[in-house]
């Protein structure tokens, strides 16, 4: 027996609606989580493929998490660990990047002392660029001899 498309649609859409409510509580209840266990910080991240990724970053310790906006998982997507992290960079988002909607960020360049081709851009405001760079200046004695030149 043929069952219409107003049918399948009938039965269909209630569990696309479910789905969909279950994904936004869960990244909300993931949001909520991550601002819980340590502040978070709006931060887009650029890797070798040239698009930016929305996100949330956040420090721990020795390490600078950053978390995809739309993941699911409560781990970071990305960790830089501050003993081999530098800026190699630090300027206002470009036109292009503020048509992507950036205009109100910094954007840090930053590379790995160990393998300086290894670079990441994180584009955020100007108060929480200084708190990295800030941050990454505080590392303890016997870490990384570091001073930007900004």
């Amino acid at each position: 027996m043929y069952v219409g498309f107003p049918a399948v649609m009938g039965e269909i859409l209630p569990i696309m609606v479910g789905l969909l409510g279950v994904y936004l509580l869960v990244l909300v209840g993931r949001r909520l989580w991550l601002t819980v266990s340590g502040g978070l910080v709006d931060c887009a991240l650029r890797r070798d493929d040239g698009r930016w990724h929305p996100g949330l970053a956040r420090y721990r310790s020795d390490r600078f998490e950053w978390f995809g906006r739309w993941g699911l998982l409560p781990r970071p997507a990305l960790v830089l660990r501050r003993r081999g992290a530098k800026v190699s960079e630090w300027r206002d988002s470009t036109d292009e990047e503020s048509r992507q909607g950036y205009a109100f960020s910094k954007v840090l360049v930053l590379v790995r002392s160990d393998l300086p081709e290894v670079r990441w851009s994180l584009a955020m405001n100007a108060g929480s660029a200084t708190g990295l760079v800030s941050w990454l200046e505080a590392a303890p004695p016997g870490g990384v001899a570091y001073r930007p030149d900004l």
